[in-house]
């Protein structure tokens, strides 16, 4: 597939605005992160065990249009839930404090064309997203993401599924060395890679395994 110059310029800048500032923190021990860092990790929910470990913190599964609520209004949306595969998380601080607290830990710039790619693509990994807004969105590199999905093995139902006692595709259940190449390039694109992989903890639906020891 050929791509325009202007789309292909607008990617450039998506990626030097946003994703090349991404994950920064992330990759820094919780007690290794400056004062003001720190507390905006404790202001999303973050503890010591939950920064330092991938998908261990229940707002990571919340997408970005869902954790911030309305951004024209700035309405306060506290106290609304969400159950996520490893428990629930409420909202406790308004849209205008989480906006803060993301922008200090590098995921957010309200000047960049996309403001939440930061949020949504290195760390709720589209977890957040029904399967209709997948359809609807491409990841930072133009990558459809409902494609990306299909090409791991995910079909609507399951991704929908409102309860975590389902099936899932296989290729949510490997190591990172079991996966397909076609898998391991699906992945990427929903921005994993093989250390935040290794070091996350399997879905709760899949079968105890070597991969998934603690199932």
């Amino acid at each position: 597939m050929k791509f325009s110059t202007s789309f292909f310029h607008a990617t450039l800048a998506i990626l030097s605005t946003t994703v090349s500032a991404c994950d920064f923190w992330a990759l820094v021990p919780f007690d290794e992160l400056p004062g003001e860092t720190q507390v905006a990790a404790m202001d999303l929910g973050y503890t010591n065990d939950t920064w330092n470990s991938w998908k261990a913190n229940p707002i990571e599964f919340i997408a970005f249009h869902d954790l911030i609520g309305d951004t024209d209004t700035f309405e306060p949306h506290t106290g609304d839930t969400f159950e996520t595969p490893i428990g629930t998380y409420t909202r406790n601080r308004t849209s205008e404090e989480i906006l803060g607290a993301l922008a200090v830990l590098d995921l957010y710039d309200a000047e960049a064309e996309s403001p939440g790619v930061c949020w949504d693509f290195f760390v709720n990994h589209y977890d957040g997203y029904s399967w209709a807004e997948l359809g609807d969105h491409m990841n930072p590199f133009g990558d459809r993401l409902a494609a990306l999905a299909t090409a791991l093995g995910w079909t609507e139902e399951m991704w929908d599924a409102e309860t975590f006692d389902g099936a899932v595709p296989e290729a949510e259940c490997k190591l990172w060395t079991e996966l397909k190449p076609d898998e391991r390039w699906a992945l990427r694109k929903f921005g994993w890679f093989a250390k935040s992989w290794f070091e996350t903890e399997c879905d709760p639906r899949c079968p105890k395994s070597d991969a998934c020891p603690n199932n």
